[in-house]
């Protein structure tokens, strides 16, 4: 997406990108050149370049908003995984699956002779700090390396993911670096020292998308278990889930979670829209946080507690807010 938020770029299994007017969400147009499944896209930060990698094994670069081809950039050997733009646009940093991190100048394509190498396996995810000195590479050698620019050099190496990497996003101020992996789990890391703050649970498959708001507190993380979570920042301390109001039930009217009592029991929880969900809790939300409008009394009024069952038995506990 472009800066100012009037431009968005989706590539395509089927080897075309295609450019949407917002908020309208109009095709503008479609471009074709890749002959293979576009990986990933970046855009320069006036919006007026895009950057396109594909299972071709190039990169391209295309003029916005026409979409006319500049330059194909053919220096790697197998799929274009990854790619970033410096803040002022001036590097693109590409990632392939031959295990490599090419670094081109912008925008006419020319490839540097600094190469990255140091994963042992394919380069998945890339994030660039806002002043544009530090790089990090994540991998499915389940490693975040931390590069300097434009250098080069290798500044340090963290580890902690049992499963290969599949996001970064870094934060505005540059302090800070998230990291998603196939393991499930989203890792915080303090800047540039790499030391781990936090390891955020909750998805139960893949992480697969992270955003981090401008303002540096929110994170934002998709995951191939069909759910978005939202987490404070820096604490990593999970907000809410959302869900797709349009697929849930007409019936839906709070957030629900399911944790353990004291007991060990398993206890469902229903809560009016966008109240906070335990971190750990099993989360089975229904509505989209904030829209339960009605004023909110400082505690809750729980409904009368029933007998509790035999140890593994479970029952539902729904709190109500009088008007």
């Amino acid at each position: 997406m472009s800066k100012d938020g009037h431009l968005l770029a989706a590539g395509s299994g089927d080897k075309t990108i295609k450019l949407w007017s917002l908020p309208k969400g109009e095709v503008l147009t479609t471009l074709t050149g890749h002959t293979e499944g576009v990986t990933s896209l970046a855009m320069s930060p006036d919006g007026r370049l895009l950057a396109s990698g594909s299972w071709d094994e190039t990169t391209k670069l295309w003029a916005l908003p026409a979409g006319e081809l500049l330059t194909t950039l053919t220096e790697q050997y197998l799929s274009v995984s990854s790619l970033v733009i410096s803040p002022d646009g001036s590097l693109l940093a590409s990632g392939s699956r031959d295990t490599t991190i090419n670094l081109w100048t912008l925008p006419s394509g020319e490839l540097l002779p600094t190469t990255l190498m140091g994963h042992p396996a394919g380069v998945t995810a890339l994030a660039i700090s806002s002043d544009g000195h530090l790089l990090a590479s994540g991998s499915e050698d389940k490693t975040i390396k931390l590069w300097s620019l434009p250098k080069g050099e290798l500044l340090t190496t963290f580890t902690g993911h049992p499963a290969g990497v599949t996001v970064l996003a870094m934060s505005p101020d540059g302090h800070l670096l998230a990291s998603g992996s196939e393991d499930k789990t989203i890792k915080l890391w303090a800047l540039p020292a790499g030391d781990l703050l936090a390891t955020l649970t909750g998805h139960s498959d893949s992480v697969n998308s992270l955003a981090i708001t401008p303002n540096g507190e929110l994170l934002v993380s998709g995951s191939a278990d069909k759910t978005i979570r939202l987490w404070s920042l820096p604490q990593g301390g999970l907000k809410t889930c959302l869900m797709d109001l349009q697929a849930s039930p007409k019936e839906a009217e709070g957030i629900q979670y399911k944790d353990k009592d004291a007991h060990g029991q398993w206890v469902t929880y229903t809560l009016p829209c966008g109240s906070p969900i335990p971190s750990g809790a099993v989360c089975t939300c229904n509505c989209v946080p904030g829209s339960w409008t009605a004023p909110v009394p400082s505690k809750p009024t729980p409904a009368p507690a029933p007998p509790r069952s035999s140890p593994g038995g479970s029952y539902t506990i729904h709190y109500w807010y009088p008007n």
